[in-house]
Formats: structure tokens, sequence, C-alpha cells
């Protein structure tokens, strides 16, 4: 992404100056709250030029080193995204031209610390506690955090096997996580995040103990059992994902 960082600010983070089509091509973190159609609406009622639009998002860049040893960046939007949605929806609409925009970027090294810098941009926003508490995205993000301090213990991120951006097994994207989690929101507001992230463990170690058995009795165990076995880390074993609902029953 081409742009200039204008200033460094105390908590690590930049303000740059880059083009709001460079800024739409962004994906949002999926850690964001749902897309409020009702605030876009407002907010675009309020807007009378597109070109207002020109400040406020929040960028994180998650480094992450791929198979050849080369450090990759990937962004994420995780704030602006009502204001990025009424750009999108005026590009679609009619062409606009390009113009310039500022915004803040910080690097994160974990989900973790992208859940700690959404939540602490999100506190200096007027917002009832117990709305923010019961969001699906605040349970999910809190039940992540959880499983990170759990799995990640390793002081060289190259050991983590939970991992912010797309990865492969026997490491586990967060992001693959999510969705399940979504769908067993019911069962997840019922258990306290670390008691999901200890029973995650239990069922974790079960399986790559009965992983380590099967290595000693049997020839050709399948190479990506044998990956599991090695990092001790069986959460990525099944594409399904099957520990999620197992731990939440």
């Amino acid at each position: 992404m081409s742009s200039t960082k204008l200033h460094a600010y105390h908590d690590g983070s930049s303000l740059m100056l880059g083009t709001v089509y460079t800024l739409m091509k962004i994906p949002t973190w999926r850690g964001n709250r749902i897309l409020d159609r009702d605030h876009a609406k407002k907010l675009q009622t309020a807007v009378e030029n597109v070109q207002l639009l020109d400040k406020g998002y929040y960028v994180i860049v998650v480094p992450e080193t791929d198979a050849g040893g080369n450090v990759v960046e990937q962004r994420y939007i995780v704030d602006g995204q009502h204001r990025l949605s009424i750009l999108k929806e005026a590009r679609d609409t009619g062409f606009f031209p390009d113009f310039p925009v500022t915004y803040t970027e910080k690097i994160v090294e974990s989900e973790s610390d992208a859940i700690e810098y959404f939540n602490t941009i999100n506190s200096m926003k007027p917002m009832p506690p117990q709305d923010e508490d019961s969001t699906p995205e605040t349970v999910i993000n809190r039940c992540i955090v959880a499983l990170e301090k759990e799995f990640n213990t390793s002081k060289k991120k190259s050991d983590w096997c939970l991992r912010a951006t797309e990865t492969k097994r026997p490491f586990l994207c967060v992001h693959d996580i999510r969705p399940l989690l979504h769908t067993n929101m019911g069962r997840l507001r019922a258990v306290k995040p670390a008691e999901f992230a200890r029973r995650v463990r239990v069922w974790n170690d079960k399986h790559v103990e009965e992983i380590e058995l099967q290595m000693a009795m049997t020839v050709g165990v399948p190479p990506i059992r044998v990956k599991c076995h090695e990092r001790k880390f069986a959460l990525a074993l099944h594409p399904k994902l099957p520990w999620i609902v197992a731990c939440l029953a």
C-alpha cells in the first residue's frame, strides 16, 4: 500500500496519508461489529460531499512469515467501516475521483493485540457498557484472547499455532474459528472464556496423545497428523473444527 507516514504517536501507531480508493481495497477486520446499516444511512444523510469522509479510519497491520521465510503484511480496517461503506456505495452508483485521506495505522503481533487495540479505540467512543459487552463480536473476541493465551505461549512468534492471518495446517487462523463461535453463540455466552480455553486444552491434549499412540502402533500415519503431533497442536486436524461444539457441550 503506497502511503506516506505523517506522524508517529506514542502508542506505536502512525498517522498515514493515502488515497480513498487504496483504502477501500483493505478488508474489514473480522473482529469488528456487524455493519450497522441504519448508522451508515444516518451518516450518509449528514454528509453532503463524500470528500468530507477523508479521516477517522484505523488500520492494523499483521506481519507474518510465509513458507519462504519472507515477511508479508496483511492490513485490516478496524474502525471506519461505516464511512467506507458510504464511499463504496457512492463509487458503485456514480464515479468520483480519487482523493487523499488520512488514517491511523498500527502494527499488531497477534489477534489478541488487534482486539486490545480495537477495544482501546472504541473505549473513547460514547457507547453504553452493556451494549459493548453483549455484542457477539465482543464475546468471540474474549474467547479468542483466552485461546491465544492458552496456546501461543512461546516467545517465538513463528512457534505460535494460532495465527492472525490465513495459514496452513497444522496452524490455525483465528478467522476460521469466528464463524463457528458465532453459530454457537448461545452456548458460548454460557461459559467463561478461561473455562472454554481450559476445555479446549483438554480436548487438544487428548487428541495429541491419540496421535502419538497411533504413530507407535501404525506405519504410514498421515503427514498432517504427524505435524500436529510435532506441534502438540491438534485444533486444525479436522477442517470442520469439531472441538468447538465438543467444548461447548
